[in-house]
């Protein structure tokens, strides 16, 4: 599964993801229009599991969606920043 915490939450948002695919993860958050406010990071998942976190502090309030690319899958998570 994919989980964000905190949730909702306000300068750092940390992704997990914990499931059995294993290669290379597009990991990115998008404005709840679909426009990319941080850069998407690339890892390499090689294990169960994975993390990766964002300083949110300088986005706006408000709904966001972090986009998580697993190969042909799209992992999609809503995320709100008070």
């Amino acid at each position: 599964g994919i989980l964000l915490y905190p949730n909702p939450g306000t300068e750092k948002l940390s992704i997990t993801i914990d499931n059995d695919y294993a290669g290379d993860l597009n990991v990115g958050i998008q404005s709840a229009l679909g426009i990319a406010v941080k850069e998407s990071v690339f890892i390499k998942k090689e294990s169960k599991m994975a993390q990766v976190s964002f300083d949110t502090a300088s986005l706006q309030p408000g709904l966001y969606v972090v986009v998580i690319r697993m190969g042909k899958s799209i992992g999609i998570k809503k995320w709100i920043k008070l």
